[in-house]
């Protein structure tokens, strides 16, 4: 049996080696395709990258640091799933990964590179990451340096649309607090379609003193003491919507008769039944990794919004 190398991949292929090597570095002008060809291919021959040879060429320029924000320790899901898509799409590459946490980010950092996750309002870790000349990706909206996010604003008007169309007329949304006091676009786009129907949803803060999920149920239960206000349920978060979820049944709400909910992100180990919003992990770390990819050489920053998707299941 021939040994697996690039060759040998290039060859299966049908592309060059050259080709094949800047589609294993994640180079920006390989399209989507061709890589994930290319790394079929791979998987096929038993071929993996030399991350040691690159690793020994590169130095520490061979890492790419992962700052979650404030809250690292006390990460969500969401943070969690990302780090994980993140850390799979890197090794990938041939990039291993170094955890920033909060009190080491302002340190001298000797990496190639750098995943911003959490970005909140103020954030002053981008502003940052750019002074010190650190290639750079956030994932996040409307930052300046290169950034990746979900399309928030077509996934909050695709909620309201839903639940509007079940002939919910009385809706609410519950959110995390908002930092900064500064709204989430997805919460700004199902309040925006939902006036446009002549509905002005009950907006419902959770305090963000626990975790999501408890935050959602303790938000919500002291709502439900007389009755139900609301037949449609927007939740800013899957974690929010858990814990609502936990709140109406201990409240002897039927949902989704009484009360429809959908949730956004389509975490794996909390949507099973959850009608929700879906943003793509994978995608959204590969779009992140093909922007540092562009950081790293000098193009100029840009913005790149992955697509959204309503996914129905049994809370609607």
């Amino acid at each position: 049996m021939r040994r697996a190398t690039i060759a040998l991949v290039a060859e299966k292929s049908g592309y060059s080696v050259a080709t094949v090597s800047r589609a294993l570095h994640n180079d920006s002008s390989v399209v989507a395709e061709t890589r994930e060809h290319v790394l079929r291919v791979c998987r096929e021959v038993g071929y993996e990258p030399s991350i040691a040879g690159r690793r020994l060429s590169w130095g520490n320029k061979a890492v790419v640091g992962l700052s979650l924000g404030a809250h690292d320790h006390a990460a969500g899901r969401f943070v969690s799933l990302m780090h994980q898509a993140l850390s799979h799409q890197l090794g990938l590459s041939g990039w291993s990964v170094e955890l920033i946490t909060s009190d080491r980010f302002n340190d001298g950092l000797d990496i190639g590179g750098l995943i911003l996750v959490g970005i909140g309002p103020n954030d002053p870790r981008p502003a940052s990451a750019v002074a010190r000349r650190i290639p750079t990706v956030a994932i996040g909206h409307d930052l300046d340096c290169f950034c990746v996010a979900a399309d928030d604003h077509h996934g909050g008007e695709l909620a309201a649309q839903h639940l509007l169309g079940l002939g919910r007329r009385r809706l609410a949304v519950l959110q995390g607090k908002p930092e900064g006091g500064k709204r989430v676009l997805r919460v700004d786009a199902f309040v925006a379609t939902a006036q446009a129907a002549a509905i002005e949803p009950v907006i419902i803060e959770a305090d963000a003193t626990a975790t999501p999920s408890l935050q959602g149920y303790r938000a919500l239960a002291p709502r439900l003491v007389n009755g139900v206000p609301f037949d449609g349920l927007f939740c800013e978060t899957d974690e929010l919507a858990l814990g609502a979820l936990a709140a109406l049944e201990d409240a002897g709400v039927a949902v989704p008769e009484d009360v429809s909910v959908v949730g956004f992100d389509d975490l794996p180990d909390l949507a099973a039944r959850l009608t929700t919003i879906r943003q793509d992990f994978p995608k959204l770390a590969e779009a992140a990794i093909k922007l540092l990819a562009e950081a790293r050489r000098g193009a100029q920053p840009r913005k790149l919004l992955m697509p959204t998707e309503l996914v129905r299941r049994q809370t609607t």
